[in-house]
């Protein structure tokens, strides 16, 4: 996925940013080094399992 300014690879804090807003946890941080999906995927399960 690329930036909508000037078409580099979005950072990963630039993902972060898109895909968790700021509230980032230390699971989510370590999923993120290891890879994106991974860390994309925690975030949808907390988004699912909230009540």
């Amino acid at each position: 996925m690329k930036g909508a300014i000037d078409n580099r690879p979005l950072t990963k804090w630039q993902w972060m940013v898109m895909f968790m807003g700021p509230e980032w946890d230390r699971e989510t941080l370590d999923a993120l080094e290891y890879s994106l999906p991974r860390a994309y995927e925690i975030h949808l399960r907390r988004i699912w399992s909230a009540p």
